[in-house]
């Protein structure tokens, strides 16, 4: 059986007082609570409580009433009259009871009745086709599976939403710090740039490291414009996701920012779960195992369509005498129906076809599980490469952190170039992008393995 490790990151807070962090929970907390989609999905759940409402209009009880007269050339032909209650069963029997009166001068004799109505109580039973399944029973089946279908595609719309808008929660992240990375660049190169041209001007540095600082200075404003560009788009994306309860959608505030997480002080701590119990109520998989019940349903009730129909009706009738009346066994009505298709083509066909679904569907589960296996298969790899990468990572920016500060050392000391301060500069500065990728990536990878086992939803 397949076990899947689940890693979390401890995070560890730095950030300036002016600045508002808006944490990962909160931003999800939004999401949640105010998205139309989330919206959609709640009303996914009362689309299927409303189908098991609708199918338990099956074995509603009914009223009726009917009444017929006729009269002519001053004669009373006929007046029927009969009213009553019929309560269908969920195990197919139908309980009738009613009241009846009919009077005139040409009545049907089989329509006679005492002068106080006649009283009946039966009930009508199906013994051939319909016993075992009929459509009333069918009906009331595949209202709960519905009701279980809106529900999978609830949790399945809800994790999908989660999915895209923590992407775009962390792209946004990284994006940020970025910034921060070519803006120290730049403060660096500014500050460098002074100090080379104040050089230059007592003699004790070459003019053309003015102009080689110049340029550098001039590279990183541009580097820091191109990265509070994409920012700027990066928060822009993320105000999609924010939405207040009632439709109004959400900006954020100046000053807000990603809660910033030191990843030399990330940690990491590990619990087992089984991936084949996740899997198993994985909405899309739960969607696929449904239609298949669902199907079988079909199937039961079509084999019942084979039989012939036959029913029966029993009637219990007591005159309305008041209280001498009472049922007796001798006074009775009863029915006997019997139908039978010769060639049964329609229901032979039926039945063939919704067997051929379910074989098609039994397959489709199969694939649906390698699917899926395969899903989180590739989000941990992805998972656990990266988590590899960034301990790697982080030892690279410390690394490159020690030359830059030896090459500063040799400068300043003038035993090294401007060229070589600027290379080590550079090397330093794509180590800490390149690690700012990483802890983005890392935490997307987070979320698409639960994404995959269908529990992003329950997670955050």
């Amino acid at each position: 059986m397949k076990k899947v490790i689940f890693l979390f990151f401890i995070p560890f807070l730095g950030w300036s007082q002016s600045e508002q962090p808006f944490s990962f929970d909160d931003f999800i907390q939004v999401v949640k609570t105010g998205h139309p989609i989330a919206r959609q999905a709640e009303l996914q759940k009362e689309l299927g409580e409303l189908a098991i409402l609708k199918s338990k209009g099956q074995v509603d009880p009914e009223a009726f009433t009917e009444f017929n007269q006729k009269q002519f050339d001053d004669s009373r032909y006929y007046n029927l009259f009969d009213a009553g209650l019929k309560i269908p069963t969920w195990f197919g029997a139908s309980f009738q009871a009613g009241y009846e009166q009919n009077a005139g001068d040409f009545l049907n004799p089989e329509n006679s009745t005492p002068t106080d109505g006649l009283l009946y109580a039966g009930v009508s039973v199906p013994i051939g086709k319909g016993l075992l399944m009929d459509e009333r029973r069918a009906t009331l089946r595949q209202g709960r599976l519905y009701n279980e279908t809106t529900k999978a595609e609830q949790v399945k719309m809800l994790n999908d939403l989660l999915l895209d808008a923590g992407k775009a929660y962390w792209n946004w992240f990284r994006a940020y710090n970025n910034v921060l990375v070519f803006e120290d660049a730049y403060t660096l190169a500014e500050q460098r740039y002074q100090a080379v041209k104040l050089g230059a001007n007592i003699g004790e540095r070459p003019a053309i490291d003015t102009l080689e600082a110049g340029i550098q200075r001039q590279t990183r404003q541009v580097q820091v414009r191109q990265a509070s560009l994409e920012m700027k788009n990066a928060r822009a994306l993320l105000e999609i996701f924010l939405w207040q309860e009632g439709n109004i959608p959400l900006e954020l505030e100046e000053g807000v920012i990603p809660r910033f997480e030191n990843p030399l002080l990330l940690e990491e701590f590990g619990t087992i779960v089984e991936m084949d119990s996740l899997l198993a109520n994985h909405p899309e998989f739960a969607q696929a195992e449904i239609k298949l019940q669902s199907l079988e349903v079909d199937r039961k009730y079509q084999s019942e369509m084979l039989k012939p129909e036959l029913n029966l009706k029993y009637n219990f009738l007591s005159s309305n005498a008041g209280a001498e009346s009472q049922v007796l066994l001798n006074n009775y009505t009863f029915g006997l129906q019997f139908s039978m298709s010769l060639f049964l083509r329609k229901e032979r066909g039926d039945l063939k076809m919704t067997k051929v679904k379910i074989e098609q569907s039994e397959r489709g589960l199969d694939q649906k599980r390698a699917q899926l296996n395969y899903k989180v298969d590739v989000a941990l790899n992805e998972w656990q490469t990266i988590s590899e990468q960034i301990v790697i990572q982080q030892r690279t920016v410390s690394d490159y952190n020690g030359l830059l500060n030896g090459e500063r050392s040799l400068f300043e000391n003038g035993e090294s170039s401007l060229f070589m301060v600027n290379s080590r500069e550079m090397s330093y500065i794509q180590s800490q992008l390149k690690l700012n990728e990483l802890i983005s990536k890392r935490f997307q990878a987070e979320i698409k393995v639960n994404h995959a086992l269908g529990i992003l939803n329950t997670v955050l």
